[in-house]
């Protein structure tokens, strides 16, 4: 060991021996710093960095006359002392810690915690001398976090020139510090958690904080039960959790939230559509379903999946004025959605390629959870369907001219299928319904409600007419019953009957028959022989409210329509 080590352990036993009791202090450390050269050739020892700040002695020994004073330095939480050697060049310092509770801020909130001690005491010849008094006063050196206080020796000016000699400085650094932060992540806010006698939920909270070394305290704690505030003599509860996080040297801060726990009874709520709501819908003129969303939750559940099933059904009725119905077309569509816990489950209505309205609308739906189920009751005329009519354009296209002659005969009004723009399907007696006015055979329900399915029948049954028309004489001869001798005109059993040569003659019979019965009878020269030659005579009456047969005046419409399309005259009233 060297000399200057030497000296160093003596003045660390002397530091133990030295500090009086009544300072309280307790040694965590004992620290020996070696001096070290800095500008201007001074020598400065320097306290090792410490977790939240540190102090640097910078000493300017060699201008310092001895006796030198022992220096103390008390904060609230580290007290420092300074012993000097009656060699300047044999001592280093020491300081003594205990950082528990050291204040965290700006440095000059330790101007006022420091205090200087001094005292009389012999030289090495056993001479008293006397100390110099200390003073030590901040200066203006300020850098960042660094604080200096200046030491000055006021020595007797009687025996020591010169009176004030600047012995050296303390720079107090506060270290930087990062302050813990703290957010409560789960759940994000306050929150309130519906439960049931069976679903007494456990919550876990998650947090999030910075920096890593940050200790994380929970009060009551981040697990929080149900089971531990609902009873059966409470049925709500609200707990409050707050988590703290603290550093050592930074700080702390906190995060709260709040938990309540409520008992309710799960209900089932049908949130759209509502009751007699008569909200109108309607079928487009492609045709084209509306589109439906019904929504529903399980209102308070929170026990995991619900089952919904649905039902909609379409009715519409189509009654007499006094009252007898003259047909009912229902139709129901199901279907089946789920959700989770009292989250609002949608379903959109599949039609099922299906066209149906009506005003008589009903919507049911049961939830399944838990083992119950709850049901809606009947949700009554949320909706009426109502259908929008096509263009004569969408009508027409597609139809030969004399298949056009057919929906402008039976279409009142022209060219539609709803009584007007948004309504119900056309009725017509007996059984006829839409453009084509289907009696015989009725319409399918489909047909009732798309005026393109009405349409395609209509077009195949006059198809199925103009063949039977076309053939009719074919069918008189191959008859072979004659007619009673008061059945003057009943076309039967004559071999002479002409084939139909000509449009006008297949294309009356053609219209008569879509509308009811035939129009051309075959009037022999001589009913009681079968092979006799005659000619087809008109033989069909008006109804009572007809001025003409319906052949006839559907004939007239189809020359007066050929015509137009050639220049000549105009086209039917309400023809386009």
């Amino acid at each position: 060991m060297g000399k200057n080590d030497s000296s160093i352990m003596l003045c660390l036993c002397i530091i133990l021996v030295s500090i009086p009791m009544s300072a309280q202090i307790i040694i965590k450390d004992s620290i020996a710093i070696a001096p070290r050269m800095i500008t201007g050739g001074s020598e400065a020892a320097a306290s090792p960095t410490q977790t939240c700040y540190n102090i640097i002695y910078e000493l300017n020994a060699t201008a310092v006359k001895t006796p030198r004073p022992r220096i103390i330095f008390i904060t609230e939480a580290r007290t420092d002392t300074l012993v000097y050697c009656t060699s300047v060049f044999n001592c280093g310092v020491f300081g003594l810690f205990d950082n528990s509770t050291y204040p965290i801020g700006p440095v000059t909130n330790l101007d006022a915690q420091v205090n200087i001690t001094y005292s009389e005491g012999a030289n090495a010849s056993g001479t008293v001398v006397s100390y110099p008094t200390v003073e030590i006063r901040p200066t203006t050196t300020r850098q960042f976090d660094v604080k200096t206080l200046e030491v000055i020796l006021h020595y007797d000016p009687v025996y020591y020139v010169p009176a004030n000699i600047v012995f050296g400085y303390v720079h107090f650094r506060i270290a930087p510090a990062i302050p813990p932060t703290l957010t409560i992540t789960f759940p994000g806010e306050d929150t309130t958690i519906v439960v049931t006698d069976e679903y007494l939920p456990t919550i876990v909270l998650k947090e999030m904080h910075t920096p890593d070394d940050a200790i994380i305290t929970w009060s009551p704690g981040n697990s929080i039960s149900a089971a531990d505030y609902i009873t059966p003599e409470i049925s709500e509860a609200t707990v409050t959790v707050d988590a703290t996080a603290t550093r050592e040297c930074g700080g702390e801060q906190s995060a709260v939230r709040k938990i309540t726990f409520r008992k309710e009874e799960a209900v089932l709520e049908v949130i759209e559509p509502k009751p007699d709501d008569k909200t109108r819908k309607e079928i487009t003129n492609e045709p084209k379903m509306p589109e439906l969303i019904a929504k529903s939750r399980l209102k308070n559940y929170t026990g995991g999946t619900v089952l919904f099933d649905w039902k909609l059904t379409a009715q519409w009725e189509n009654k007499e004025n006094y009252g007898k119905s003259k047909r009912l077309i229902t139709e129901t569509f199901t279907g089946t959605t789920t959700a989770s816990n009292d989250n609002v489950s949608e379903w959109k209505i599949d039609w099922k390629n299906k066209t149906r309205g009506g005003k008589d609308v009903m919507l049911e739906v049961t939830a399944s959870a838990g083992g119950k189920t709850y049901t809606s009751g009947v949700i009554d005329k949320p909706y009426e369907i109502l259908g929008m009519n096509p263009t004569p354009a969408m009508v027409k296209e597609g139809l030969a001219i004399e298949e056009q002659v057919i929906v402008y005969m039976e279409s009142k009004p022209k060219w539609k299928h709803f009584v007007t723009d948004f309504n119900f399907p056309i009725f017509g007696d007996p059984h006829g319904y839409g453009l084509m006015q289907l009696d015989f055979p009725s319409a399918s329900d489909e047909q009732v409600w798309n005026w393109k399915a009405n349409k395609e029948a209509g077009k195949a049954l006059f198809a199925e007419k103009k063949s039977i028309a076309t053939n009719f004489p074919k069918s008189i001869r191959n008859r072979t019953k004659l007619p009673k001798k008061d059945e003057k005109y009943l076309s039967s059993g004559y071999k002479g009957a002409t084939d139909f040569n000509t449009t006008e003659l297949i294309l009356r019979e053609s219209f008569q028959r879509y509308n009811g019965g035939n129009y051309w009878f075959w009037k022999p020269n001589d009913p009681d022989d079968p092979e006799e030659g005659g000619e087809w005579f008109v033989a069909v009456k008006p109804r009572k409210w007809e001025k003409e047969p319906y052949g006839t005046r559907a004939w007239s419409v189809y020359q007066q329509v050929i015509n137009a399309n050639n220049g000549i005259g105009t086209y039917p009233k309400k023809w386009n």
